[in-house]
């Protein structure tokens, strides 16, 4: 009996786990980027049909490029989201001791 070629709907989490460990194996690979292919071949008819959709890729490595770039604008995003949180945070107990001192001083002149 003849295994089924039809693709299966991956969710947004699989994709990414997938692309990520497709992603490892390009950059690591031996072979100057080409997709260690036996290892990976459900992931390489996987991102095949993923290209016979995009049209703004015309090749794996684009797409696993494309999705490195994402991932480091992602990554640089959170980081930029914490650090600006903490700074926010750092305000606002600025600001809360501020109004705690001109409070104490309307008081005294009081």
């Amino acid at each position: 009996m003849e295994a089924s070629t039809t693709s299966t709907s991956v969710s947004p989490a699989s994709y990414h786990r997938v692309m990520s460990v497709i992603l490892e194996a390009w950059l690591h690979s031996p072979t100057d980027g080409q997709l260690p292919v036996r290892m990976y071949r459900r992931y390489q008819r996987y991102l095949e049909s993923v290209l016979e959709v995009a049209e703004d890729y015309q090749e794996i490595q684009d797409l696993l490029a494309r999705h490195a770039t994402l991932q480091a604008t992602n990554d640089h995003l959170r980081q930029h989201q914490q650090e600006s949180a903490a700074e926010a945070e750092r305000i606002r107990v600025e600001l809360q001791v501020c109004v705690a001192y001109h409070a104490d001083q309307q008081q005294l002149l009081q």
